[in-house]
């Protein structure tokens, strides 16, 4: 498995890549069919970030190019990018701010849905109830989305 490089300089990265929006926080990081995949949140979006590290499911395609991965009987639209620190990345938008993320708590949330939807558990944090997560299912993906409940 190639090296995992660090949150501070993907999150450096992708910064410089977009300056107009808020900076960003890693809400999880974990690996996937041996490759990174990488929930970001910020205040006005999220999205999950696509690492190769030697997995089967990173795929080279040219910067600017989409490619659609099937996870969780589901169609994720990845989009290419290279930075000169990071390398190779691949980016899919889950949300942004006209899809009603407002808030940095809000783009979290969306973050674990996906998370949940794609049936990877992110460590649960010290103010988590003890209880296990339900599972989601797309229809409650895109109702919280929404801001419907």
């Amino acid at each position: 498995m190639n090296p995992r490089p660090s949150a501070e300089i993907l999150l450096a990265a992708l910064q410089q890549a977009a300056p107009e929006h808020p900076p960003a926080e890693v809400v999880h990081w974990g690996e996937l069919q041996g490759d990174w995949l990488v929930a970001v949140a910020n205040p006005d979006r999220a999205r999950m970030i696509l690492l190769p590290a030697g997995g089967s499911l990173w795929g080279d395609i040219p910067v600017g190019q989409k490619r659609y991965i099937t996870l969780a009987d589901q169609s994720w639209v990845f989009l290419a990018a290279e930075d000169e620190v990071l390398g190779a990345y691949q980016s899919c938008q889950l949300a942004e701010a006209a899809d009603g993320v407002s808030s940095l708590a809000l783009a979290r949330e969306v973050c674990l849905d996906a998370l949940k939807l794609l049936g990877i558990a992110p460590p649960p944090s010290s103010s988590a109830a003890a209880e296990p997560a339900a599972a989601v299912s797309r229809r409650g993906f895109l109702r919280a989305l929404t801001g419907r409940r």
